[in-house]
């Protein structure tokens, strides 16, 4: 009831110090059990904190601030198990895709000498990077298996992917510039 009086009375510290001290912790155990990478769960409910922050005016028409948050953070973590699911079935897709242009557009020779520049590129990365991006790119695991096996959080595993797509830009850019220019950006974007 105290929150009530807090929120009627816009007392906006108040109400997100009792948001803190008495569900935070529940609030990302609760987003955990759905989400398997604690610091994933995590984030979403800070994210859902920060968004009743950002929309603090909001807040009155809540009757039970115990229920909007933890139905907030069910919401929220359904909503990211289907966008991950979505992303995962479209680079499937999109791998297939490429797949099809790469037998109708590249020939042998073209082929075979842009595999030795991604394969030279891909040799000069950091060695994590180098691991982080064979695993994901060439061996099909998934973000959360390769954060498993390193003991890194899956946002560690995506900037790892991130640092080696750009070096393998950079240095495949000379031969983009060249040599078939739209297969490559293809090839390259596929890896993404």
């Amino acid at each position: 009831m105290e929150q009530k009086t807090h929120i009627q009375n816009g007392n906006w510290d108040a109400v997100f110090e009792t948001i803190y001290s008495q569900y935070y912790t529940g609030l990302c155990t609760y987003a955990h059990s759905f989400i398997p990478d604690a610091d994933e769960a995590e984030e979403i409910v800070q994210g859902i904190i920060l968004k009743m922050w950002e929309q603090k005016e909001n807040l009155e028409n809540i009757i039970s601030l115990k229920s909007y948050l933890f139905r907030s953070v069910k919401n929220t973590c359904l909503n990211y198990i289907k966008h991950q699911k979505l992303e995962e079935k479209y680079r499937e897709k999109a791998w297939v895709e490429l797949k099809k242009i790469e037998a109708d557009f590249i020939d042998p020779y073209h082929n075979t000498e842009l595999e030795h520049h991604i394969s030279e590129a891909i040799k000069g990365m950091a060695e994590r990077w180098r691991e982080v991006f064979e695993m994901s790119r060439f061996e099909g695991k998934k973000n959360k298996e390769i954060s498993d096996y390193f003991d890194i959080s899956i946002k560690a595993v995506e900037a790892n992917i991130t640092r080696a797509l750009s070096i393998l830009r950079k240095k495949v850019g000379e031969y983009m510039q060249t040599e078939k220019p739209l297969v490559v950006l293809l090839i390259i974007s596929i890896c993404i």
